[in-house]
C-alpha cells in the first residue's frame, strides 16, 4: 500500500475474476522506474569498464547464449 499512498501505482479490479487486481504504473510511478533502470544501467558499465577486453567479450556471448536458450525455451525447444 506504499506505493499507492505515494501515488506511484493504481489497482484495478478485473470484473468477474474473484478479486483479481491490474496494478498500474502512474506517470510518478513510471518517472521512478526509469530512474533505477537508468541507475543499474550506470552501476553495470562502471563494473564493465574496469575488465578487459577478453572478459567482455566472453561475457557478451555467455548473455547471447542465456537469451538464445531462454528463447528456445519459451518455444519449446529447448530440452534438458
Amino acid at each position: 500500500m506504499k506505493f499507492e499512498k505515494h501515488g506511484l501505482l493504481t489497482r484495478e479490479l478485473i470484473l468477474g475474476s474473484k478479486g483479481l487486481k491490474k496494478i498500474w504504473l502512474t506517470e510518478a510511478g513510471k518517472k521512478i522506474a526509469h530512474q533505477i533502470d537508468g541507475n543499474g544501467s550506470r552501476q553495470i558499465v562502471d563494473k564493465l569498464k574496469m575488465l578487459d577486453e577478453d572478459i567482455c567479450i566472453e561475457l557478451c556471448e555467455a548473455m547471447e547464449f542465456i537469451k538464445r536458450v531462454l528463447i528456445e525455451n519459451e518455444k519449446g525447444g529447448m530440452q534438458k
